[in-house]
């Protein structure tokens, strides 16, 4: 519920607005993908700031697929009325992200966001090492403690690539 109501808080317009995720591969995981799939195919798009802004989401909506970046859900403009964009959910393999770092971190300002799944936590540091700087990173941490010696391995890296670094909250 943080992360959708994040991502499409003011149709995604914040500067602070999570669109790069990083989850390892899991049960879990793909229960997360699936449950905000549904919540932004049933929340309408809200408007967009300016034509400007709905031609540079889907330019970067398609830079990101150019990339290797599938469509979950949305990923077109919304006919009318003003500019909106259907609420948008692309998805990267972490072997997809590490060939093309620079353009799957290809900014969608909007109601878009990119999942990438490493298959394992080495694969993790690795696309985390290839982050470019960022305003926020936020960590997710299991709150029986089972991940966090992945979480003392990634927190280090993550940290000197963002201005805020939060733990557990957008």
């Amino acid at each position: 519920d943080e992360f959708v109501t994040s991502s499409l808080m003011g149709t995604g317009q914040f500067c602070t607005s999570p669109s790069l995720v990083l989850l390892v591969a899991s049960e879990a995981s793909e229960q997360f993908v699936a449950s905000v799939k549904a919540r932004f195919e049933a929340a309408t798009p809200a408007p967009l700031l300016s034509s400007a802004v709905a031609r540079s989401l889907t330019e970067s909506v398609a830079t990101l697929r150019a990339a290797g970046a599938s469509l979950v859900t949305g990923g077109t403009p919304v006919a009318e009325p003003g500019y909106r964009f259907r609420n948008t959910l692309l998805r990267a393999s972490g072997a997809e992200f590490l060939a093309s770092p620079d353009r799957l971190q290809t900014e969608a300002f909007g109601n878009a966001a990119l999942f990438v799944v490493a298959r394992d936590s080495e694969e993790l540091i690795a696309i985390v090492e290839r982050l470019e700087g960022s305003l926020t990173g936020s960590l997710y941490t299991d709150t029986r403690g089972s991940d966090d010696a992945l979480h003392n391995r990634v927190e280090p890296l993550l940290r000197p690539r963002v201005g805020r670094l939060l733990n557990d909250k957008m």
